[in-house]
């Protein structure tokens, strides 16, 4: 094997994506024997207080948690230590999701800590080089240059980069705070103010918020267009069940027969749902929501059907990324904007904690107009907290408009990155000069059904490092078995 001698990469961004993606690298780096080569070298630009955590991960209230299971988190990097087992090594509380909320923070401290370890691995045969401020613009020269722009003016020439950027917010609300972290947001906010403390949302980010505030005696109300909370999620203690029809080899299958659409991936969907004795429509709907809010393990078909669903998260993916734009679409179209809701759940624990405090009327629901198109709706209140969820449309990042006018990166019909599942790069319309400009995450949300779900993001990481060590090396080596 040939390493190459001068090769420079940049990663822009290095939180939760970029610390998986090391964690890959060093992975594959570990499987050659080759001597130290310091002419290649990777540039990390991410400002120090959220590496390897990323904003919605870093340091914060308990409150601030994730709705994500154990089991999945286990899954994600190549670490040899498990998430259960590095929360039993730091004496931090573990627990089953539907008796505890896992807090943001601790998945954080385990990430930047498996970050420490991979870069650790990486630097005995390259050179690591922490530039710790946020970049201003990125412009390639060439397929194979590509140069960046810190916020205090320093350039960098690369030979490719990876965007890693995470979430980035919609539109700010006049005068209102950002979600995250909630211990800066929430600081102000008194008991006096409460029953004039209004959190613009009615997802995940904003329970997170009216518990944190209720917890504080501090009285709320949660409004959204819908006004409507978000579904509950259920962990079973036993092994979860496996897809039946809808998975990888399947899709692969109906992809290599020339018959991989739109309205087959539904069927596939459908004949999941079925074997559970629901009707597809009726699990993306949530027809049972209201019935089962009082006790949502009640749903025990409903439970079963989203259980599956979610564990066949990678097939949806790769359907998504497969179809044609127009079948993509008519997919998207079909469901509705449903899978979004249907996926975005908090766990059981979570809720019993929100049910009590709807009870004893610390929490409210409300309806709201788009506050976009009525901002004075929000006169009345003197605490308002922005718990919209982050957006994936690049229009809405300054510096992503620009990276993708600049070096002429495609989006899709919503205002998507759209991102090569076979390379990893952000699919650019230049014919025979496309820059080495990498993707993971929110980034490539038009081409991934679900774009902030971990195990995608941990996919797409393994398949950008995959790219990226081919471009260190001449040939990839066949990896031994572990």
């Amino acid at each position: 094997m040939t390493i190459h001698q001068h090769f420079r990469v940049g990663v822009v961004g290095c939180g939760i994506g970029g610390s998986l993606f090391f964690e890959h690298l060093a992975a594959m780096l570990e499987e050659i024997d080759e001597q130290p080569v310091t002419e290649i070298e990777i540039l990390i630009f991410n400002p120090e207080h959220s590496i390897g955590t990323g904003i919605p991960f870093g340091p914060d209230l308990p409150c601030a948690t994730i709705n994500t299971s154990y089991r999945r988190l286990n899954s994600l990097g190549k670490s040899s230590t498990l998430f259960t087992d590095w929360l039993a090594e730091t004496n931090r509380l573990a627990s089953q999701l539907n008796s505890f909320p896992i807090p943001r923070s601790f998945y954080g401290a385990y990430s930047r800590s498996k970050l420490r370890n991979a870069v650790q691995l990486i630097e005995k045969s390259i050179r690591v080089r922490w530039v710790k401020e946020r970049v201003h613009a990125m412009w390639s020269i060439a397929p194979d240059k590509i140069q960046i722009a810190t916020e205090s003016g320093e350039q960098f020439l690369v030979n490719a980069s990876i965007l890693a950027v995470g979430n980035w917010s919609p539109p700010k609300i006049p005068g209102a705070r950002t979600c995250y972290p909630l211990e800066r947001q929430i600081q102000s906010i008194s008991p006096a103010s409460g029953p004039e403390t209004l959190i613009v949302g009615t997802g995940l980010s904003a329970v997170d918020a009216a518990v944190t505030l209720a917890e504080q005696g501090i009285a709320c109300t949660m409004a959204s267009p819908s006004g409507r909370l978000p579904w509950v999620q259920i962990v079973e203690e036993a092994e979860s069940p496996f897809p039946k029809h809808l998975t990888i080899s399947a899709v692969k299958e109906l992809d290599a027969e020339g018959g991989l659409t739109a309205d087959a991936a539904l069927g596939l969907m459908v004949r999941e749902s079925e074997e559970y004795g629901v009707d597809l429509n009726a699990v993306l709907a949530g027809q049972h929501y209201d019935q089962h809010w009082s006790d949502p393990r009640e749903d025990r078909r409903h439970n079963a059907a989203y259980t599956v669903l979610s564990t066949a998260n990678a097939a949806l993916n790769l359907i998504f990324q497969r179809l044609s734009n127009e079948q993509r679409q008519v997919f998207e179209l079909a469901l509705n904007g449903n899978w979004r809701r249907f996926r975005f759940r908090i766990p059981l624990s979570r809720w019993k904690q929100l049910k009590n405090f709807i009870l004893v009327g610390l929490v409210q629901l409300d309806t709201l107009p788009p506050v976009e198109r009525n901002p004075s709706a929000l006169a009345s209140y003197s605490s308002v907290i922005d718990a919209r969820g982050q957006s994936a449309l690049i229009q809405n990042s300054t510096f992503l408009t620009n990276v993708f006018r600049e070096n002429g990166l495609k989006c899709d019909y919503k205002g998507r990155g759209l991102w090569d599942p076979s390379t990893g790069l952000l699919i650019s319309s230049r014919k025979n000069s496309s820059p080495k400009i990498y993707g993971i995450g929110c980034v490539t949300a038009g081409s991934n059904l679900i774009t902030s779900a971990l195990d995608v993001i941990d996919i797409q990481a393994n398949l950008v490092a995959r790219s990226i060590f081919g471009q260190l090396t001449c040939t990839v080596p066949k990896f031994k078995k572990r």
